[in-house]
């Protein structure tokens, strides 16, 4: 029984989602017509609630909070046309735990939305007053404990089979002390399924009986097995986009992925994905990023839905999505306006002349793959005042405009003087070109000359994985160039990084620039200058910096990637900050060296490649 705080709160907001236009004035005639005076439909109004304040007060566990995250996915459905709730989850979010009040504070100064707080920041407060269309339809129960580690296989099929059946994941404990949930109907109780005593019988039927109802585009890892749920603070961050997988409808994996290189693919991780399609994404986290990625590419269905033949153009990529809360709320949010798609990020070049006796830097901030990165604001660095003061290249993935079209508006509608922008590891997904068939890099490319034509930026850095040997890079580029362009546009410029601990496809350029057959320049970071953070001081980047570029004759165009941290780091009394530390290794830079944009860079690249033949670093 709801209380009667609870059900007002449910119905303002209920009230709200049936009037279309609550901005809009309802006159009448003399006649009895009626006419509506202005045609402003009012924001949307959302509730908010405070998972943190709950988390505190009542010590939930990793298992409340799952319910809680469900919760969210299942208001915030698919076929919603605004989202419902947005959670305030700043413990889940170590880019920036601030993140979700900067995002109700903007949204509401834009305009954009309005926002309500939930009764009462308690679990009891959410499922009470948090799902004003009754979308919960009672819980599905599982155990924990009827055999050693069951939570690794009974919980991930719970969360499945409650987004596929609209329920809230509980076990006897968790009824036992939230009455709001002992009050609902038990729809499914797993705990009397003979196949959940054992890992391989549990998956047997999840495969049997909940994959053929589950998302063929999306797929998530859970990420939550021992030892890492003990150790590694990204398995439990990683339950922050459970809301995602549930409103997506995602076959919940809880698979590890380790090897590196993995000589096979996990048979569970490739029964699961067996029928996905191209293209398809894999969110969540796992005990080996690279397993992971590489696992995901080689896993799925052919273009004709032939089961695991992804080599045949098949295959997914990786959006590395722990610590990244509310992506079921961004996936709904309108674009203002009324447009249905977001704006390209713009291109920002100074159009200075190339100087033949200078040498060129930008700094690629990190983790540019991820949907972590935007939803934290790229770690709080896009908030600092600082911002504009110096040129910084911002890795983002252009398929997150696609996915979620107003967080990538918000970057494309606030950049500025000196923001210029890279497509982070893998263009538009995170993937090894280099271990991936022709068959495959034409799928993916093509997307990606899609998406960059769309959203841009149209220069990719592909991590270093783009092949093997320097030939077997250069072919695996060529290519990839073409499809692009017949997708859309081909890149402007690669940017390979020195990811020697991936043991995949890596070719080590380190720092060796060149061109491709098409005059695309492909520039390589140095070992030494890849992934810095602030604590390395900007005195001695710039030293490494000025070696590297007294090393060769100019022109030399030096990337530096980094400067981004997990935890937040701003302000212009952090030296460690991004702006800090890349201002201090500006002004101690040699005089003939120029911090550039991406596009800048691009550019010049191209331009020294037509007069020499070659990039020289």
């Amino acid at each position: 029984m709801k209380s009667v705080a609870a059900c007002l709160t449910a119905l303002a907001v209920l009230a709200c989602y049936l009037v279309s236009s609550c901005a809009a004035t309802i006159s009448a005639d003399s006649s009895g017509s009626t006419s509506v005076i202005g045609d402003a439909p009012a924001p949307p109004q959302i509730l908010f609630f405070d998972l943190d304040a709950a988390v505190t007060a009542e010590q939930l566990t990793y298992g409340e909070q799952l319910v809680a995250f469900v919760l969210e996915g299942l208001v915030n459905h698919r076929n919603a046309t605004a989202p419902v709730i947005l959670f305030n989850a700043g413990y889940m979010n170590f880019d920036w735990p601030g993140s979700d009040q900067y995002w109700r504070d903007w949204l509401t100064a834009q305009g954009r939305a309005t926002f309500v707080n939930v009764s009462s920041s308690t679990l009891c407060g959410l499922v009470e007053s948090g799902d004003p269309g009754d979308r919960v339809k009672g819980v599905v129960l599982y155990e924990t404990d009827a055999a050693p580690q069951q939570e690794e296989w009974s919980l991930p099929i719970a969360i499945t089979i409650a987004g596929q059946q609209q329920l809230l994941p509980v076990t006897q404990a968790i009824l036992s002390k939230h009455s709001c949930l002992a009050s609902l109907p038990i729809v499914t109780d797993i705990t009397k399924e003979p196949a959940m005593g054992a890992s391989d019988t549990a998956w047997e039927w999840a495969f049997a009986n909940l994959l053929p109802n589950a998302s063929t585009a999306v797929a998530y890892n859970l990420y939550h097995y021992e030892p890492q749920i003990h150790s590694d603070p990204q398995s439990n961050a990683t339950l922050a986009n459970v809301d995602w997988a549930v409103q997506q409808r995602a076959f919940v994996m809880n698979f590890k992925t380790t090897g590196n290189p993995a000589s096979e693919v996990n048979p569970l991780f490739s029964k699961a994905l067996e029928s996905m399609e191209p293209l398809f994404s894999a969110y969540g986290w796992t005990d080996d990023e690279f397993g992971f990625v590489w696992m995901t590419t080689q896993s799925g269905a052919s273009p004709n839905g032939t089961k695991n033949n992804a080599a045949a153009g098949g295959g997914g990529a990786v959006f590395c999505s722990f610590a990244t809360p509310n992506l079921s709320f961004w996936k709904l949010l309108a674009l203002p306006g009324g447009r249905s798609k977001s704006r390209a990020l713009p291109v920002f070049d100074r159009k200075m002349p190339l100087d033949h006796n200078k040498s060129y830097v930008l700094i690629e901030t990190n983790e540019g793959d991820t949907p972590r990165i935007v939803v934290s604001a790229f770690s709080k660095a896009w908030t600092d005042p600082r911002r504009g003061s110096l040129p910084v290249s911002w890795a983002i993935d252009p398929q997150l405009g696609e996915e979620f079209p107003a967080l990538f508006d918000y970057f494309a509608s606030t950049a500025g003087a000196n923001d210029s922008f890279i497509s982070g590891p893998g263009g538009c997904g995170y993937v090894y070109y280099g271990r991936m068939s022709d068959p495959q890099v034409q799928t993916f490319a093509t997307r990606c000359g899609r998406l960059m034509e769309s959203y841009g930026p149209a220069i990719i850095d592909t991590f270093g994985q783009q092949g093997t040997t320097e030939a077997h890079s250069s072919a695996v580029l060529s290519n990839f160039s073409k499809y692009a362009a017949a997708g859309g546009v081909a890149p402007l410029m690669y940017i390979s990084q020195p990811t020697r601990n991936i043991h995949y496809s890596y070719y080590d350029c380190n720092g060796q620039d060149s061109t491709l057959p098409d005059g695309t320049p492909l520039v390589c970071t140095p070992h030494n200058v890849f992934y810095v953070m602030g604590s390395l001081g900007g005195q001695e980047l710039a030293s490494r910096i000025n070696a590297i570029a007294a090393s060769q004759p100019a022109p030399n165009f030096i990337s530096v990637y980094g400067g981004l941290r997990w935890t937040t780091t701003t302000g212009a009394t952090n030296k460690t900050s991004l702006f800090s530390f890349w201002g201090d290794t500006i002004a101690a830079l040699d005089d003939n060296i120029v911090p550039v944009g991406a596009q800048e860079m691009a550019r010049l690249a191209r331009e020294a490649a037509a007069a020499t033949g070659s990039v020289v670093s």
